[in-house]
């Protein structure tokens, strides 16, 4: 096998650098000029080192597979310190900041580098979709939509990455939740119709209670994710990179016209948890247990 399988760490070394040759040929031909000027976004947030690395990594990344390009970092978390580090590294870069209301950039220095750009990149790939299928979902139904965060840091993003790119019809019916903790939330997700969570904690919480649940699993999750698929909820489960917000509204409409259905589904998971710890319990009393 060691003949025919590639190393590890040669393989992901092979592929990183496959991936990002394809992204450099894919904006010189995009832009058919030799020189692009590159805008991407990037740095959600500063109170996390591994979000502060991403943008640094992308630039070198960059640079590296364009060096003749010029790049404008629409940063979109402010910090001076972490844009002086930055521009140490990288003299040449231009940051700029601003928000969108309604796609229209509100600050003129985003206007202008959307007028100078001739390739745009964008990291929030997941809160697209979410906002396809909150769409779809007030169009088909009429009813509102909590937007509520799992962990401190989204409640600084939501806004800007989920609500306010909404039209104002569906942005009317979308009901904003600060941060809260468990006992709340469950009370909350026990009168919901569906919860769907990019968190893997959220819909534990929805099944409890009886709520249909889906799982927006992100790639960066670890395999604490693989038990939805382990209690049967497999079909509520979605690899976000691999699934479009159609998908996600097919599926949704499809537990909205049998909710009984949908509601079995639950309580067909949660027996399975059920059977699992009335397993593991009587293993215990056997071995530990006179």
């Amino acid at each position: 096998m060691e003949n025919v399988m590639p190393n590890r760490r040669d393989f992901l070394r092979q592929t990183s650098l496959l991936s990002a040759s394809l992204l450099a040929s894919q904006i010189g031909l995009a832009s058919g000029k030799p020189n692009p000027v590159i805008l991407f976004t990037s740095g959600w947030q500063t109170v996390n080192i591994g979000d502060i690395a991403h943008t640094p990594g992308l630039i070198a990344l960059l640079k590296k597979r364009l060096p003749q390009a010029r790049l404008i970092l629409w940063k979109r978390s402010r910090s001076e310190t972490v844009e002086a580090m930055l521009m140490h590294h990288y003299p040449d870069l231009r940051i700029i900041h601003g928000n969108m209301v309604d796609n229209v950039p509100q600050s003129e220095e985003v206007k202008q580098a959307f007028s100078e750009a001739d390739f745009f990149l964008h990291g929030s790939g997941p809160m697209v979709v979410a906002a396809d299928y909150l769409e779809a979902w007030h169009a088909q139904t009429g009813h509102k939509v909590l937007v509520c965060p799992e962990m401190t840091y989204q409640v600084d993003i939501m806004d800007e990455l989920l609500i306010d790119p909404l039209p104002a019809d569906i942005k009317a019916k979308v009901v904003r939740c600060g941060y809260w903790l468990p006992d709340e939330a469950t009370s909350v997700y026990a009168q919901a119709h569906t919860v769907l969570s990019f968190e893997c904690h959220s819909p534990i919480m929805a099944a409890v209670t009886g709520t249909p649940c889906f799982y927006l699993r992100q790639p960066q999750d670890t395999i604490k994710g693989q038990m939805y698929y382990d209690l049967g909820l497999g079909d509520w489960t979605f690899e976000i990179e691999q699934t479009t917000g159609q998908q996600i509204t097919d599926r949704l409409m499809q537990v909205t016209n049998d909710y009984p259905a949908a509601r079995q589904n639950v309580r067909k998971a949660l027996a399975n948890v059920d059977k699992q710890y009335d397993q593991t319990f009587t293993l215990l009393k056997k071995t530990w247990l006179p």
